[in-house]
């Protein structure tokens, strides 16, 4: 009995899908037959009877070729979405040609975020014609201020959605909460739905939404190239005063080996000469670098 039930089950199963590849291709003759509005309706049949990403592949390029861009984005990124590795390369190709059109009608992408299943509508498309967000998806507006309507399983409401926005977080209303005790014999109040659009609106009953500006501390930049330069006359300061030393210590030497006359005297005053210059550039070379320290922590750009 069993194995009865489940072959008729397969049976059904068959048969809808025969059905559902039949109305496919017949939408395909149409379409080839440049009856457009035809071939659409049959590849949503196809929709109907067996969900499959093709059929959306094929409604999104018959809408193209009637120039009507938003639905052909619409059936076409639900394809690509959908389809994943398996969809063809020329759904992107024709995906890119209608964006670009779109952007030629004064449209913008806007992305949408849901933690919950929503299905946004537009007052311009057919009831079969929305977008269903859960997560992050991106959808394609008038660049004027715009309103969608929501939906979930329990409640619809709708969102404003300016044309400084490039993203909306959609969030189902809320109950408004009362001071007052509740009186159990009158009937619950119904809540009047709020659009909740984040993070650049602040939502208002009756009003617009205005953005919200978020500055951060910055710290300021410092100058570079002075104390730069001052280091490297620093350094080179240090090294002639190594050079500077080195040649003192050797006149003084050369002073002790002559002992005391007037070789001795020359050699001296020659030797007083060089350790003069070395402790002269030794402070030159210090006071640079200090210089620089303090232009450099002390000295905003």
């Amino acid at each position: 009995m069993s194995f009865l039930i489940l072959l008729l089950l397969s049976a059904e199963d068959g048969s809808l899908e025969a059905q559902a590849r039949r109305a496919n291709e017949e939408g395909t003759a149409l379409a080839k037959g440049n009856q457009l509005e035809a071939a659409i309706a049959r590849f949503k049949d196809a929709e109907r009877l067996v969900p499959r990403f093709e059929h959306h592949c094929n409604a999104g390029r018959a809408y193209a070729l009637r120039r009507r861009w938003l639905q052909a984005w619409l059936f076409l990124d639900d394809c690509r979405v959908r389809g994943g590795r398996n969809v063809g390369p020329w759904v992107g190709t024709l995906l890119t040609q209608v964006e670009g059109e779109l952007r030629a009608l004064d449209h913008r992408p806007v992305v949408l975020m849901s933690e919950a299943l929503v299905t946004v509508s537009f007052p311009s498309l057919a009831a079969d014609e929305k977008w269903r967000v859960l997560g992050r998806r991106s959808v394609w507006l008038p660049r004027a201020r715009f309103d969608l309507s929501l939906a979930t399983e329990t409640t619809s409401w709708t969102v404003v959605v300016p044309s400084n926005v490039d993203e909306v977080v959609m969030k189902p209303p809320s109950a408004v909460a009362t001071s007052s005790t509740p009186n159990p014999n009158d009937a619950a109040p119904k809540a009047e739905p709020r659009a909740f659009v984040e993070p650049v609106l602040t939502p208002a009953p009756q009003s617009v939404a205005q953005p919200v500006v978020v500055t951060k501390s910055v710290e300021p930049e410092r100058h570079w190239v002075g104390p730069l330069v001052l280091g490297s006359v620093a350094a080179a300061s240090f090294i002639a005063s190594g050079f500077l030393y080195g040649v003192a210590r050797g006149s003084l030497d050369e002073a002790n080996w002559h002992g005391p006359g007037p070789g001795f005297d020359a050699v001296n005053e020659r030797y007083e000469r060089e350790r003069g210059a070395f402790y002269g550039l030794l402070g030159v070379g210090a006071g640079l670098a200090l210089t620089g320290l303090i232009w450099w922590l002390v000295v905003p750009k």
